[in-house]
């Protein structure tokens, strides 16, 4: 539990927009754009003031464009020797994670179209008008009526 408190503070949401940091911090930043920029697989042993680690990164493409990326996920983890399948298996993980993204999206977008559709059923003559608009189109049809009169 001790070291999941070191690496918290190393490890944020604002990783990737720091310019500073530790070399610990450099080294997950780095490994973390290898995989987004290279659209790639990586694993890469990493090194702190007393923090030993490696960490496990992968791109998330979208569903339907391969040059595409949603994301990178990544693992960071006591330091082992990285085992024969990984690769394969955060492959079937980014792609399951990109398809639950997709879904979602598909969800918003889903229900943003169908409260369009419920507001385009809104009865327009139903929505009431304030009384200076009523008495303004009045004036309106009223000038309309006496000049075509008048031709």
């Amino acid at each position: 539990m001790n070291n999941y408190w070191q690496l918290k503070g190393e490890v944020n949401r604002s990783l990737l927009q720091d310019n500073g940091g530790s070399g610990f911090r450099q080294q997950v930043k780095q490994a973390i754009k290898t995989s987004l920029n290279n659209s790639s697989y990586n694993y890469q042993l990493l090194h702190g003031a007393s923090i030993e680690r490696c960490i496990f990164s992968i791109e998330v493409q979208e569903v339907c464009a391969d040059h595409e990326s949603r994301g990178v996920l990544f693992i960071i983890t006591e330091k082992i020797n990285e085992p024969e399948d990984i690769e394969q298996v955060l492959r079937i993980f980014s792609k399951i994670i990109s398809n639950l993204l997709s879904r979602q999206d598909e969800c918003i977008v889903n229900q943003v179209k169908f409260k369009n559709e419920q507001f385009e059923l809104i009865d327009r003559a139903t929505i009431a008008k304030p009384q200076e608009v009523v008495d303004l189109i009045k004036r309106r049809e009223d000038e309309n009526g006496n000049m075509q009169k008048n031709n």
